[in-house]
């Protein structure tokens, strides 16, 4: 378990699975559902699919980080949203083209969105890991002036010692190791 525990320590106790669930679902949605002749029979299945990932998601919340959380939160909604506009597309093939434009651009649009929003929150992970890495380099400073430099006692003997050892003739002080 060692060598693999590193898979699970982004992910809340209780949770490690959630790498599987991730991979069934995308194995579901990009795999299975080519099965289905029908893009109409496709398009409510993949919107099936994706609203329970996304009821997993927020009944489990498995990730630590929660800017990781919302980053997965957002691109599960977006996910969804974009099998919406398909069925939506699928629905309207007698519209106006310009009807349809729009709901293209809108798509498009959700797409950029989520890739700005995760952008964004790449940049709040690096800037909150040199805080934490800076943090952690000013205790490692504090640690190294407060602590107590130990000496052998050999080398160093208080005055109390060699009182001690003078009173004591014949037998040996073995707090000096020259016993």
């Amino acid at each position: 378990m060692s060598k693999v525990g590193w898979l699970y320590s982004r992910y809340n106790i209780g949770v490690e699975w959630w790498d599987l669930h991730e991979i069934i679902r995308k194995l579901l949605l990009c795999g299975v559902l080519l099965c289905f002749p029908n893009p109409t029979l496709q398009l409510p299945i993949a919107i099936i699919l994706c609203i329970f990932s996304l009821v997993n998601l927020n009944m489990h919340r498995p990730h630590k980080s929660k800017i990781v959380f919302k980053v997965a939160e957002l691109a599960s909604c977006a996910i969804t949203v974009k099998y919406v506009g398909g069925l939506q597309l699928r629905a309207m093939i007698n519209a106006p083209k310009d009807l349809r434009e729009i709901v293209g651009w809108w798509l498009i649009a959700v797409d950029i969105f989520v890739f700005l929003f995760a952008i964004v929150a790449s940049i709040m992970l690096v800037w909150k890991l040199l805080q934490q890495a800076k943090k952690s380099g000013d205790m490692d400073d504090n640690l190294e002036e407060s602590m107590t430099k130990i000496v052998p006692s050999s080398r160093v003997q208080t005055k109390n010692m060699k009182d001690e050892a003078k009173s004591d003739k014949g037998i040996p002080d073995l707090r000096t190791w020259d016993a």
